[in-house]
């Protein structure tokens, strides 16, 4: 079974469907101390490579859906983001989502552009009402996304030290002016 592609951008960013040519850019990620550091462990080339392939399989059963993060100008791969619902997240239209940048472009408001972009498409375009992240509570670029972006933040009564934001909807459209989103 063939992934659908898509393809949406923001002033400054190109978000395309992961594909089997992205897997160095996953592995420089998901196997980098820094970009894991307030995540989790990083993983192995090996974890990574298996994580990979499992997403592209889930993004196969419309369970997931990941973007690399490509900047217009350049053409740079920068990154990856994108939604994970699990059953019973997809029966409430609800989804996960996670980015992760290369180090070299933090503190450049990319993360805020590009989380933007992604929920801006994800509740127009996959039919999500609402979304949401955890996080360590020691990791205050998420918690100043969320910040700016109105979402609710609350403790994550299952884990020590685990922070969850999310937002619905109609309060993301609501508090968040429209982009300039391009779908393709």
């Amino acid at each position: 079974m063939e992934i659908l592609k898509t393809q949406y951008q923001s002033k400054r960013f190109r978000f395309k469907t992961l594909i089997n040519e992205d897997l160095d850019l996953f592995c420089e990620l998901y196997c980098n101390d820094i970009v894991m550091g307030k995540i989790m462990p990083k993983l192995t080339r090996q974890q990574a490579k298996s994580l990979f392939l499992g997403i592209l399989k889930k993004q196969q059963q419309c369970a997931n859906e990941f973007w690399r993060i490509e900047c217009i100008v350049s053409g740079q791969s920068i990154g990856i983001q994108g939604f994970m619902a699990d059953k019973s997240q997809r029966k409430h239209n609800d989804a996960e989502f996670g980015i992760l940048l290369s180090p070299e472009f933090y503190g450049k408001n990319i993360a805020t552009e590009s989380v933007t972009a992604m929920l801006f498409y994800g509740f127009r375009h996959l039919g999500l009402m609402s979304a949401h992240a955890y996080f360590n509570a020691d990791n205050i670029a998420i918690q100043k996304i969320a910040h700016r972006l109105n979402f609710k933040i609350e403790a994550d009564n299952n884990q020590a030290n685990k922070m969850r934001c999310s937002i619905s909807k109609d309060d993301f459209l609501k508090s968040n002016e429209d982009t300039n989103l391009v779908i393709k």
